[in-house]
């Protein structure tokens, strides 16, 4: 049977969706979020093998990918399952009880202990308590403020944005008016420095760059990453950085006298 998967727009906001993966890592993240062996709770199993075979990608290239996503605490890949951390949260299953069991199920019936074993040895920071699921499928009265959220104050609250939902579960949740819960109010960017520059990209390995043409370009555009504010330079810095091929065939002089040039040569070039 076909599944539906929602993924809200909302993951344009994301910084480290939109700044940080690449194109490929872009595709590779919504091929996750979208496969057919998804399920409610964000484990599933899936050999490396059959996600090349589906996605297009070499082997070699999600190993790849799938270590800069647990680096990051995205993606975990254990024993032949995808670990996708934030996904319970995006569920609501505190607020609708079907949801609730429906996740707890997949958890207690289809997820291999190893697997649920490692989530806590290896201290991966799925969003459900799985403690809890020695009481059975049917004790689905864990309080939305566990302290297992309290505790886990480090984790990036923007990832993971899709609001996935199994089509058995859709009414249930159309039905939820809750009213969204408050955003925190962002930082205000400040430009860096020439000094804070050249530290920055130093520290990254890449001595070579060119911190006044780096600055020229963005105070063009007024400090906007595609089509939204920039709100981390640093990140900025590294797709710099990673696109310094494109950007070495301008000059230092070329850089500041044709930016308009510069521009065209820039199309295709990974937007931060």
């Amino acid at each position: 049977m076909a599944k539906q998967r929602y993924i809200s727009t909302a993951i344009w906001d994301d910084d480290w969706f939109v700044e940080d993966l690449t194109h490929a890592e872009k595709l590779f993240y919504f091929y996750l979020l979208t496969n057919e062996h998804t399920n409610i709770a964000g484990i599933y199993k899936v050999s490396i093998r059959k996600m090349a075979l589906e996605s297009g990608f070499k082997k070699e290239e999600l190993e790849i990918i799938l270590r800069k996503f647990e680096e990051q605490k995205k993606v975990y890949y254990r024993h032949q399952h995808i670990i996708m951390v934030n996904w319970p949260k995006h569920q609501l299953w505190d607020k609708s009880e079907k949801v609730h069991k429906g996740l707890r199920a997949i958890l207690i019936r289809e997820v291999p202990d190893r697997v649920l074993n490692t989530i806590v040895s290896d201290d991966i920071p799925y969003r459900y308590p799985i403690d809890t699921l020695s009481r059975g499928i049917n004790d689905l009265s864990i309080p939305p403020d566990t302290s297992f959220y309290k505790k886990e104050k480090d984790l990036d609250s923007d990832s993971d944005l899709d609001s996935d939902s199994d089509s058995e579960f859709s009414k249930e949740r159309e039905g939820d008016k809750s009213p969204p819960a408050p955003k925190n109010p962002s930082k205000k960017f400040i430009p860096p420095t020439k000094d804070e520059l050249m530290k920055y990209a130093v520290s990254v390995g890449y001595d070579q760059m060119d911190p006044d043409a780096f600055i020229d370009y963005y105070e063009q555009r007024g400090w906007m990453a595609g089509k939204v504010k920039m709100k981390d330079w640093k990140a900025a810095v590294r797709t710099w950085k990673k696109n310094s091929k494109q950007f070495d065939r301008k000059s230092k002089t070329g850089m500041k006298s044709d930016i308009n040039s510069w521009e065209a040569d820039m199309e295709g070039v990974d937007e931060i």
